[in-house]
């Protein structure tokens, strides 16, 4: 997935989570293999009998896209953590997300990482910034000096950056149930474990089991999808391959529906960087003349 999306009713300016782990402490688990992975057993699936209380997929869904519905706005600071089976070491990016939505769900979605931090806890500035906008991922990666446009979907077809799978970056924001339920079995999921997740309070959780057939099917073992109890503001995300590479990711300090500053509103305008400066590389969809194929990234 490309670094591959989903809140409340009524939400105050922020929700209540435990205090991000400094870079040291972000991942004591990172060299381990997450569960799940190869070597270790799936935990099994929670039936309807939850440990504190009946566990009910479709209402929890249901809640959650009417949730979605209401938000125009949506800031929060981002931690991702990517665990590399293979090699068995991890990387951790810091940043934020920022989502906005006009009165015709048109959606601007823009990813910002600052800081890269190595698996042995190294940090440096790394500035990577994504932004998507009408059918249209740009991203500038400061460190390597290119700007990078890619057409997600042809003029006029539809096409949900939120979804999960399909946006730059996994976020538990606005997933609508039809499509989750058409895509997945949906099972309560045990509590979560390191890096960072476990350390979630008053939460509400959601498994996701790719349904045989579909795009995730192949490579993805699960998804689990993360939400305060009470406003069902997104809290957090994990995305477990069959192979057993991981990505993590925790929402920090969400606000929804609250106004932005022009600091929000700049990162959510990226615009296009000096091309004497940065390498420039665009890929537009091409469809080849009387085929009904689905397009391709040149």
């Amino acid at each position: 997935m490309i670094l591959s999306t989903c809140i409340s009713i009524v939400l105050s300016a922020g929700v209540p989570v435990a205090p991000p782990a400094t870079p040291g402490e972000i991942d004591p688990g990172c060299g381990q293999p997450p569960t799940g992975s190869a070597g270790a057993a799936v935990p099994p699936a929670f039936g309807v009998e939850s440990r504190h209380e009946m566990f009910d997929a479709e209402a929890l869904l249901d809640r959650l896209e009417r949730a979605g519905a209401q938000m125009r706005r949506f800031e929060a600071a981002l931690t991702l953590i990517r665990f590399d089976a293979l090699l068995e070491e991890s990387e951790t990016r810091l940043g934020s997300v920022l989502l906005v939505r006009d009165d015709a769900d048109a959606t601007r979605v823009a990813v910002v990482f600052d800081e890269f931090i190595d698996g042995a806890g190294h940090g440096e500035e790394r500035r990577q910034h994504w932004v998507y906008a009408d059918g249209w991922l740009d991203e500038i990666d400061h460190h390597q000096k290119r700007y990078i446009r890619r057409q997600l979907v042809m003029p006029g077809e539809d096409f949900d950056p939120l979804r999960i799978g399909e946006g730059p970056v996994p976020l538990p924001i606005a997933q609508r149930k039809a499509d989750v339920l058409a895509n997945f079995d949906v099972v309560e999921p045990p509590p979560p474990t390191p890096p960072m997740l476990d350390r979630l309070e008053n939460f509400v959780a959601l498994r996701l089991l790719p349904r045989p057939g579909t795009a995730l099917a192949e490579d993805t073992a699960h998804i689990d999808l993360f939400y305060d109890k009470e406003s069902l503001a997104p809290l957090g995300i994990r995305v477990l391959d069959r192979n057993g590479d991981r990505d993590t990711v925790m929402l920090r300090r969400p606000k929804v529906n609250a106004e932005f500053g022009e600091t929000q509103q700049t990162l959510l305008l990226l615009e296009a960087p000096d091309p004497a400066e940065f390498e420039y590389d665009v890929r537009p969809l091409r469809r080849t003349t009387g085929s009904e194929e689905t397009p391709t990234v040149e």
